[in-house]
């Protein structure tokens, strides 16, 4: 019984990387999923791909920080 419960526990944390780095790391889908987002007035989802301290320039050389 110790033996399965330990090959069942070993079996997990090899599987956790895999689920881990499941998510899209496409670039281009991770923007267009962030311009859906904005498109959709969904706010708190758009400012979820920012960092804390992101700063975010428009062409013009005006800056706004990410609240």
């Amino acid at each position: 019984m110790k033996t399965v419960m330990f090959g069942m526990v070993v079996l997990a944390i090899l599987m956790l990387p895999g689920a881990l780095y499941a998510q899209e790391t496409d670039p281009l889908t991770i923007v267009n999923s962030w311009l859906e987002a904005l498109n959709a007035g969904d706010v708190d989802a758009a400012l979820s791909y920012l960092a804390d301290d992101a700063q975010i320039t428009s062409d013009r050389g005006r800056t706004a920080l990410a609240p």
